[in-house]
């Protein structure tokens, strides 16, 4: 099969930040929050919104997950544009490890792991999806028309990655 797979991508993912709104704060607060990064707010949970580095995902009803490819100081950035008392903000920089797989046959590669249809007219260019692979939730995003980004808990990074060699 023709897919390429590269494990911690070091063009991408150098942060990683979740952002818990409380109550109704990610309707009043993530518009003019994601604005601050200069981006779009990411109103639907399947859709990517990029910013100057990075992507913007809606990840549940009061969660953003905010991905930087090239600013380490994204933990501070974030911090620093919300109030303390309306929005729990982690850094998940380590927590995380990003696959890349591309190439015309990474759908195929895919649906003989994951129970998604990750075809063009399932999952088109810019939308995402959480799912699990081998017990662990992962999320996979389509960034272009043969590239997929799968985040995966570091701890599963070597196994996920065994895996899906076994499948090319």
């Amino acid at each position: 099969m023709e897919t390429e797979i590269r494990v911690g991508d070091p063009l991408f993912g150098t942060g990683l930040v979740s952002v818990a709104f409380w109550q109704d704060g990610i309707d009043r607060l993530g518009p003019a929050f994601c604005s601050s990064l200069k981006g779009e707010f990411p109103s639907s949970g399947y859709v990517a919104s990029s910013f100057e580095s990075g992507y913007l995902y809606r990840i549940s009803w009061d969660r953003l997950l905010v991905q930087s490819s090239s600013e380490d100081t994204l933990y501070q950035r974030v911090r620093a544009a919300l109030p303390d008392d309306q929005a729990a903000v982690s850094d998940l920089s380590h927590a995380r490890q990003v696959i890349s797989l591309s190439g015309p046959d990474t759908p195929i590669v895919l649906s003989r792991c994951l129970p998604v249809d990750c075809r063009n007219s399932a999952l088109p260019m810019g939308h995402f999806v959480q799912t699990y692979l081998q017990d662990a939730v992962v999320l996979l995003h389509r960034v272009s028309a043969q590239e997929y980004r799968m985040m995966v808990p570091t701890s599963f990074a070597d196994a996920i990655s065994a895996r899906l060699q076994k499948i090319i």
